[in-house]
């Protein structure tokens, strides 16, 4: 079980990487927001299966005692720390991951550069 368990886990690896490499676009719509679903709950199977696979290598190689401890709290302190950043982040009203800046619609919106040596700019600091 344990190298059935890790191979799933590697080919799921390398699956969300690609899935991150080709994501749609913001502006994609419902595959976009449905991609999101998909990643979020792929990445949580991962770390469930490679931490149940953790334990299984454990038991096969008859880890000692304080192995199994110093383990269970690293992974116990990954979950509390997942479940509290998950809690602050919906309490703070805030996103997992910030948001590219804005591009501007059309040139328009885009400033030209000041040239300070040109006259109007000459007038504009003597008044």
């Amino acid at each position: 079980a344990h190298l059935v368990i890790g191979c799933i886990v590697c080919s799921l690896v390398i699956i969300q990487f690609l899935s991150g490499v080709f994501r749609p676009d913001k502006d994609a719509g419902k595959v976009r927001f449905w991609w999101e679903i998909y990643h979020v709950w792929m990445g949580r199977i991962q770390w469930i299966l490679a931490m149940a696979n953790v334990f299984i290598g454990m038991e096969l190689v008859d880890a000692a005692q304080g192995w199994w401890i110093a383990v269970g709290v690293v992974f116990g302190f990954m979950f509390v720390t997942h479940i509290a950043l998950e809690i602050f982040f919906f309490m703070t009203g805030r996103e997992t991951h910030p948001k590219p800046a804005a591009k501007p619609a059309d040139e328009e919106n885009v400033k030209a550069p000041v040239d300070n040596n040109s006259p109007q700019s000459d007038e504009a600091h003597q008044s």
